[in-house]
């Protein structure tokens, strides 16, 4: 929960910048979603930040925070498909 807490905290110190460097392209299928920002945050297409490689990932193979939460093991995505990776171990 620890390692949980500290990805969280590191993520949300860079979501700012994470965002406006972005050129509002889903990375994962490439659809232009920047328009999405304007539904409810619930929606299924609203833009999420992923982590590339998964904090759970990051944790069950001792990686630094740091790194997991770097702004280059960060993406944009709609939130059905970062949801979609919650039962996988990515990479």
């Amino acid at each position: 929960q620890l390692y949980k807490r500290n990805c969280k905290n590191l993520t949300n110190r860079i979501k700012k910048k994470l965002f406006e460097n972005w050129d509002g392209f889903d990375f994962y299928d490439g659809e232009f979603i920047r328009l999405y920002l304007s539904y409810k945050s619930g929606s299924s297409l609203y833009p999420t930040i992923d982590h590339k490689i998964s904090i759970y990932y990051g944790f069950m193979n001792d990686i630094s925070e740091n790194l997991i939460c770097d702004i280059d093991n960060l993406c944009i995505t709609k939130r059905k498909i970062n949801s979609s990776k919650r039962t996988k171990n990515s990479i």
